[in-house]
Parts: C-alpha cells; sequence; structure tokens
C-alpha cells in the first residue's frame, strides 16, 4: 500500500556530493522496496553525469568540479518495472530559479515510521538553517525615542 506524496524541504546548507551520497544510501537503507539509485549532477553550464548507478563514475566526474554545481539529484528504483513507487532527492546548494536551497524529498511511497527514521539522520546530523522568520508583533512603534514625547 502507498502512502500518500510527500515533497519535504529540508534547508541543508554545504552539502557534497560525499554528504548527499550518505543521506541516500540511509534513505536506501530505511526503505528496503528500492534496489538502486540513479544520480543525475547538473552544473550551472552542462550536466556533469545522467542517471549514473557507479558511485566510483560520478566521483571521478566531480574531482576538480567545487564552486559550479546546480543540483545533485538522485531517483530510487524498485525491481519492478510496473511499479508506481517513486522516490527522489534533490539538492540545491544555492537557490535557482525561485527554487530554494537544501534537500527536496519527493515520494509517493514512504509511510510515516519511514519517513521518522529518515528525518533523524537528517535531523539529528546536519544544521538546518532556520529560513522561518519571525512575525510576531509584539505593538506598534513608538513614534518617539523613550523618554521624549
Amino acid at each position: 500500500m502507498c502512502a500518500a506524496s510527500i515533497e519535504r524541504h529540508y534547508p541543508i546548507p554545504n552539502l557534497n556530493f560525499r554528504d548527499f551520497w550518505d543521506i541516500c544510501s540511509h534513505y536506501l537503507h530505511v526503505n528496503p522496496q528500492y534496489v538502486q539509485i540513479a544520480y543525475t549532477i547538473n552544473s550551472d553550464d552542462i550536466p556533469i553525469v545522467s542517471e549514473e548507478t557507479d558511485v566510483a563514475v560520478i566521483l571521478r566526474s566531480l574531482s576538480g568540479i567545487r564552486d559550479n554545481i546546480r543540483n545533485y539529484i538522485a531517483q530510487f528504483h524498485t525491481t519492478s518495472m510496473n511499479s508506481t513507487e517513486r522516490a527522489e532527492l534533490i539538492y540545491f546548494p544555492q537557490t535557482h530559479d525561485h527554487t530554494k536551497h537544501g534537500l527536496y524529498l519527493r515520494t509517493n511511497a514512504a509511510s510515516k515510521l519511514t519517513l521518522f527514521k529518515f528525518e533523524d539522520l537528517i535531523f539529528n546530523n546536519y544544521d538546518i538553517t532556520d529560513s522561518i522568520e519571525s512575525s510576531i508583533e509584539f505593538g506598534q512603534l513608538h513614534p518617539y525615542p523613550i523618554g521624549q514625547g
């Protein structure tokens, strides 16, 4: 039974590919229905790798490339060609095209338990930048400096 579609955003700064690979491996571990991850990595100019499953090839392709990574994408695959289960992790190092920086999870196959196990790794091992601005108002600003008026 598939759960409802889920899209989550985790505003994690400064992930490199090895961190992203670790997060993807953990997601694979807590979701055993997936057996393979295909990675796509895009720079600002061109794709670096497309749907690559061999991490050694990816690491060789990334050697020397540091600053112009647009995104890392991991697509999780099951053994069944007819499966409707989908999962994808995407990391944006910087905000692009109205998409905020950070890690995105999109899936239609996560249970509450597997999502909890995955988020446990995220919240306990990575810094989450607080992008929520406080909007609490304590009253109106006084039009005069304190002690005057």
